[in-house]
């Protein structure tokens, strides 16, 4: 168990173990964990130089002229995930040199991921320049099936419906074909005529039935 004289000590070195102070200081240690910056997305690691990243990016907007700012977002991340590809294929190729075979599978892993990603943008931005703006519709200028209505003049102010009920059953007299089938073929007429149903309307809807 430590003595009260050595918890005295260690607490006046991490006193004075504060690390670093400065802004450049601090920006420099926060990078000490760092490999290759793929699996955090850092856009620049040792090594690599901003100003040709820059020179990508203006090649890339030159090229597809974004129009609205999403459009601008996407091209961004394109510059991105080929930059990382590229850094990730030197990193591959550096650990198939030094027969790091573990080291070379996980770069082959992100190289891979990033170039899904910007083959994924690059459609993403396809799609976002096809895409037309929504505006709004003016109240003064009716939908095109208002428009036809409005050019058909109306009499009684509605606009009658094509009917859908059934056509008419043939009348005979005053009885309907659909009661003339409850009647008896050798009952009285019902039309008065004094004649047997099936020589009276019954033999009349029967010539019907056959010349249509």
């Amino acid at each position: 168990m430590a003595t009260q004289s050595q918890i005295e000590s260690n607490r006046a070195n991490a006193a004075r173990s504060t690390g670093p102070r400065t802004e450049a200081g601090k920006a420099a240690s926060s990078r000490n964990a760092i490999k290759h910056g793929l699996a955090g997305g850092v856009l620049f690691i040792e090594g690599e130089d901003p100003a040709a990243f820059q020179l990508l990016l203006d090649d890339l907007i030159a090229e597809h002229a974004p129009a609205t700012t999403a459009q601008r977002m996407i091209i961004e991340n394109l510059a991105r995930q080929f930059w990382f590809s590229r850094r990730a294929g030197r990193l591959e190729a550096a650990a198939l040199d030094s027969d790091d075979l573990p080291r070379f599978a996980l770069m082959m892993r992100y190289r891979i991921t990033a170039e899904r990603a910007f083959s994924k943008a690059l459609e993403d931005l396809r799609k976002a320049k096809q895409s037309r703006p929504i505006g709004f519709v003016s109240k003064s200028t009716p939908p095109p099936s208002r428009a036809r209505e409005q050019a058909v003049p109306r009499e009684s102010g509605k606009v009658s419906k094509p009917s859908q009920s059934r056509p008419p059953q043939p009348q005979i007299g005053f009885v309907s074909q659909r009661r003339h089938q409850k009647i008896g073929r050798n009952e009285p007429c019902p039309c008065g005529s004094g004649k047997k149903y099936k020589r009276c309307c019954l033999g009349k809807i029967e010539l019907l039935a056959k010349d249509a």
